[in-house]
């Protein structure tokens, strides 16, 4: 039970760290004319920053879980050899984050593309 409990935690915490720079973007107010024209775009740009930094985030996270997490397995003594290998393991962790991240994007793409809306997901493209 412990050991579900923990897999969950993590799957939580996981899809919840990419998310935190989106709940800083603030929220549109309603208003009319140009002004929303104004609001709209100010709006995206927001989301476009709160990308990047998500991105950001993300990369860093799953550089020092993958640092982490070598460390472990090889032991956290001190070392040029052990350092170059924690750092290796961190930057094969960004590696397939940064894999399985660009193959969600060209699943949800490619689903958009065949339902018809041809938004390029997440309201971008």
């Amino acid at each position: 039970m412990a050991s579900a409990l923990t897999i969950a935690a993590a799957y939580f915490l996981g899809g919840l760290v990419p998310l935190l720079p989106y709940l800083c973007v603030p929220s549109p107010s309603s208003s009319s004319g140009s002004d929303s024209q104004q609001q709209q775009q100010q709006q995206q740009q927001n989301l476009a920053t709160a990308l990047h930094a998500s991105i950001a985030v993300m990369g860093a996270a799953l550089f020092a879980f993958g640092y982490a997490k070598t460390a472990v397995v090889v032991g956290w003594q001190r070392g040029e050899r052990r350092v170059r290998r924690a750092l290796r393991g961190a930057a094969e962790m960004v590696f397939v984050g940064a894999a399985a991240a660009a193959a969600a994007m060209g699943l949800v793409k490619g689903f958009d593309s065949l339902l018809g809306n041809g938004s390029g997901g997440a309201g971008h493209g």
